[in-house]
């Protein structure tokens, strides 16, 4: 048998030995517990204040350098933007951050300031489409 021939099966006889032999863990070891899921939402969400709640067709407020405005709203009960959508009227609003269990903002942009009229402002929980009322925004005529 050749040096090559030789080291070739020694390389297969160690992967089979390998592949054939089971690491068992220690007696007294534990299987490990996944980790619990974060918590976005908690059962109950308040919302205190919020602003603003008027402006004028076409007048922007707290203007973002996108040219959107923003909106804020005090809440407790939420900790992540990832477990809430918010809503004005029948429009999904963007670039939502929440400070947990403390405030949070969220972009309007120009086109929903285009029209006069009292839209619903609400949060819809992702994980059971629960709505929470934040208030009543309103666009008035120039």
């Amino acid at each position: 048998m050749s040096v090559k021939s030789q080291v070739v099966a020694g390389a297969v006889c160690v992967l089979l030995l390998g592949a054939c032999s089971e690491q068992k863990a220690p007696a007294d070891s534990k299987p490990a517990a996944s980790a619990p899921a974060p918590v976005l939402v908690a059962a109950e969400v308040k919302i205190a204040q919020w602003g603003p709640n008027t402006t004028k067709v076409g007048q922007g407020f707290a203007q973002q350098v996108n040219g959107n405005s923003a909106l804020w709203f005090e809440q407790k009960g939420i900790f992540s933007p990832d477990g809430v959508e918010v809503w004005l009227g029948n429009n999904k609003l963007d670039n939502l951050i929440i400070a947990p269990d403390s405030l949070g903002t969220v972009e309007v942009s120009p086109e929903l300031l285009k029209v006069p009229g009292r839209f619903p402002l609400y949060l819809v929980v992702k994980a059971d489409g629960k709505k929470i009322q934040i208030g009543e925004f309103e666009v008035t005529a120039n």
